[in-house]
């Protein structure tokens, strides 16, 4: 963890730059960017210069209360230590974004206990934004799927070079021997090089069904349906001269009922 933009207020000079050389001892990492010694060059420091990550801040100071300083500036993205010798303003420190509240004289250990608090409180958000950043891509990636491009045409290759089928005309796909088939409603076959996985996601799941690892079918293609043993049912497809009998299984059935009744 760096840390070069810590700002100390403190309006005693021998017990800030005591604290400064205790913070930057602790780790070489950390560097005071400014000590301030009151609630109006607090507030003109800060509205002034890029906000520090990390303030020490004294709650009493010369000409008031530290408190006084957030009715100024915003204290949203920073993390406050606050330095007293005294209690009495505890439960009102807390209110804010504070990491610790030190009673004076600070020791060297103190001070590491802050920065191991802190890391851990960092390390937590950090996680809690990898989480979230992980859902938001897994919602992102879901989106492109649901929105992924139709696709209207397939190519289909030749001997002599290609040509290409609407996907309107489609019956029924097959996984055979030769590879991946399309029979077409002109009573035509066809090899292509597409897979049934990709095929599945480009075709339109109102019109095309995934009725196993074999088969993807056109719900215009569907001739008859039976039922068979064991919750499965058998789907005759037809393209006018050719037809197949396409099984579908118990686990799948009811997906298929209500896709065909949707």
């Amino acid at each position: 963890m760096i840390l070069d933009n810590i700002v100390i207020v403190e309006d005693e000079p021998l017990l800030a730059n005591s604290l400064k050389k205790t913070v930057e001892d602790v780790n070489s990492n950390y560097r005071v960017k400014a000590i301030l010694n009151s609630v109006e060059d607090s507030i003109d420091w800060f509205n002034n210069n890029k906000g520090p990550c990390l303030i020490f801040l004294d709650i009493q100071l010369a000409d008031g209360i530290c408190f006084s300083i957030f009715d100024h500036i915003d204290i949203s993205d920073k993390w406050i230590v606050f330095t007293t010798a005294y209690d009495e303003y505890m439960v009102t420190a807390f209110e804010y974004n504070s990491v610790a509240y030190l009673l004076k004289p600070i020791k060297k250990e103190d001070i590491h206990k802050v920065f191991n608090k802190l890391t851990h409180m960092i390390e937590s958000l950090d996680g809690e934004i990898q989480n979230n950043n992980d859902k938001i891509e897994k919602l992102v990636s879901s989106i492109q799927k649901f929105y992924v491009t139709k696709r209207k045409r397939i190519l289909i290759p030749k001997i002599d070079g290609y040509s290409y089928l609407e996907i309107d005309d489609i019956a029924w796909i097959k996984v055979e021997e030769s590879g991946v088939v399309i029979f077409d409603f002109k009573n035509d076959s066809h090899i292509i090089s597409n897979t049934l996985d990709k095929l599945e996601q480009e075709l339109d799941s109102d019109i095309f069904f995934r009725a196993n690892r074999q088969y993807i079918i056109n719900i215009k293609a569907i001739s008859k349906i039976e039922n068979y043993f064991g919750g499965k049912l058998i789907v005759v497809v037809s393209n006018g001269r050719n037809s197949d009998r396409v099984l579908i299984s118990r686990a799948k059935s009811s997906m298929f009922k209500e896709w065909l009744g949707s």
